[in-house]
């Protein structure tokens, strides 16, 4: 049975959020599923184009953690809007 990709987009936001890993290997995870599943959202270009652009700790033209808290959460909030209507 193959997962809602709502749900695992849930799942990989939260996980940031809750600082469990927020490496640049998870935030490629988090891209990647955003890109195969989400690509033409509107909803979520925000968030993509920062995921490209992050590094923890930052640098000259990155995104550090801090930057992308906001834009985690507002993708968070987005899914579990459609999770809850889709049930």
């Amino acid at each position: 049975m193959k997962t809602n990709p709502n749900l695992r987009l849930q799942e990989l936001l939260q996980a940031f959020l809750d600082g469990h890993d927020q490496s640049k290997q998870q935030a490629g995870f988090l891209e990647g599923h955003l890109i195969e599943c989400f690509y033409d959202d509107e909803a979520f270009q925000d968030l993509l184009g920062a995921l490209a652009c992050y590094q923890p700790g930052g640098g000259d033209f990155l995104y550090d953690e801090a930057a992308l808290l906001p834009l985690v959460t507002a993708a968070l909030k987005e899914v579990k809007k459609r999770l809850a209507a889709s049930s």
